[in-house]
């Protein structure tokens, strides 16, 4: 049968990759449901650092969707939400 929602996600390589993270990235998250689910809102790293596991109020919605993160000289500079339908 199709997978869920017509998208199948699967990391075939588990190697743990580090990076340092600019206290200046830009997060972008997206909203929860509804015609919300698509609209950008903008944190800064410690506004991020604290909806993800082991912050201070993790959110479920953005600990558990994908990110697109982008590398400058080796340090993550941006990470973006991935819309999953």
């Amino acid at each position: 049968s199709p997978p869920p929602n017509d998208y199948y996600i699967l990391n075939d390589n588990k190697k743990l990759r580090t990076f340092p993270l600019s206290k200046t990235a830009k997060v972008i998250v997206l909203g929860w449901a509804g015609a919300d689910a698509t609209a950008q809102k903008t944190l800064t790293v410690s506004q991020f650092m604290k909806v993800m596991p082991g912050g201070a109020s993790p959110q479920d919605p953005w600990r558990s969707s994908p990110y697109n993160i982008t590398l400058t000289g080796g340090t993550v500079t941006r990470i973006e939400q991935v819309y999953l339908p």
